[in-house]
């Protein structure tokens, strides 16, 4: 059964904004693109031009941060604001397909810009930044400044820059049905599934280290586990609101639900394992895995209508996971951060990777099978002929 775009059957508390845009053709994407890379060239060539004018001394740029960091904040601002321009302005209020990108990219901007100013800030401030790398304390608070940037950038793009309820996207008014027992089933399916790829392949380090140390010191893992939590809930927040709140309802009210799943399912694979990667067997099948992923968070949030449930489960499966690497790393936070800093998201092991598959494939078909079957229903009574 295909659902037409403009017509979501009774998820309309998901999509109720039909589309009106003016669509470019495709043709001038890259025109686009170029006329705001050379518009901000323009504005940085202006800015030193006045710097120099003014007398600066732009002879030591390069080994002066403040400089480099000042002039790489206006470039971003002036991306940022180019993109938001020409979206707002060429794209009316619901953008085309072709915009997502540049919207991605004009968020992305604005969250480096946050980040460097508050870094800034913290620096004026008489804060210690040369062990930035090494204080995992920083880093964290860091990550989850531009997570929850990212979270606020999304939300207010939808509200005030495409003028939609954030309703739309999935943010309904928070009532707790159930949505705890989501984060209980994250935690859940974590569980098992590093206890089936540990018991069924030997790898999984942190299935491995996590029921010795729960046993052995729980009173160290149970607490770290809760800061965990707290610490991961920022990234699906963003995550969530990103690929299934923004992306999949601003994809469906054009091509339908099917084709918004897909295709931000494939997008927060390649955000997970990007194309460069590809090339690794185990590599590709991760990309595979978190699309797989994808699909059920997707599905999820369409059978819920809320974002609230993905949210839910998506940390508590991050939880396990990191709680369990945590145990892998003898309990040390500057262990952790540095194999997350030098090992990629998913596995190099092929064997490994081929398992997590098989589980993450079996997830998303029994949440896909529960959307479309609570689906097919509505789309039914919605095309029923009202009786005289």
């Amino acid at each position: 059964m295909t659902i037409a775009p403009q017509e979501p059957g009774r998820l309309d508390a998901f999509y109720p904004i039909p589309c009106s845009a003016r669509v470019p053709p495709l043709w001038a994407l890259p025109l686009i693109v170029l006329a705001i890379t050379a518009a901000t060239v323009l504005v940085m060539i202006v800015l030193a031009l006045v710097a120099a004018v003014a007398g600066a001394d732009m002879g030591d740029f390069g080994q002066d941060w403040r400089k480099v960091a000042a002039t790489v904040a206006a470039a971003l601002l002036t991306v940022a604001g180019l993109t938001v321009a020409c979206i707002r302005f060429i794209s009316a209020r619901a953008p085309p397909l072709w915009a997502l990108p540049l919207i991605v990219l004009a968020i992305t901007a604005a969250t480096v810009l946050v980040i460097i100013i508050l870094g800034l800030v913290a620096a004026l401030a008489g804060a210690d930044m040369g062990d930035f790398g090494q204080d995992w304390r920083k880093v964290a608070a860091t990550v989850t400044a531009a997570l929850l940037t990212v979270a606020g950038l999304t939300a207010a793009w939808i509200r005030f820059i495409e003028r939609r309820p954030l309703a739309s996207a999935g943010l309904q008014r928070f009532s707790p049905r159930g949505e705890p027992l989501w984060f209980g089933g994250g935690l859940l399916f974590a569980l098992l599934s590093t206890a089936v790829i540990a018991a069924a392949t030997g790898a999984g380090a942190e299935s491995r280290a996590l029921w010795p140390t729960l046993i052995d010191a729980p009173g160290r893992l149970l607490p770290a586990a809760a800061l965990m939590a707290l610490l991961l809930l920022p990234n699906s927040i963003a995550e969530e609101l990103l690929f299934r709140g923004w992306a999949l309802s601003a994809i469906a009210r054009r091509r339908g639900q099917v084709w918004a799943v897909a295709a931000t399912s494939i997008a927060f694979g390649a955000a997970h394992v990007p194309p460069t990667q590809w090339a690794d067997p185990a590599r590709l099948l991760s990309f595979i895995s978190y699309s797989a992923v994808g699909v059920g968070f997707a599905a999820m949030a369409l059978r819920r209508r809320s974002l609230y449930a993905p949210i839910a489960f998506h940390t508590g499966f991050n939880t396990l996971l990191l709680t369990g690497a945590l145990a892998d790393a003898g309990m040390s936070p500057p262990k952790l951060l540095e194999g997350l800093t030098n090992s990629p998201l998913g596995t190099e092991d092929l064997r490994e990777a081929a398992a997590w598959l098989v589980l993450n494939l079996v997830f998303a078909g029994v949440l896909v099978w529960r959307w479309r079957r609570r689906a097919a229903p509505e789309a039914d009574e919605g095309s029923t002929p009202a009786s005289a």
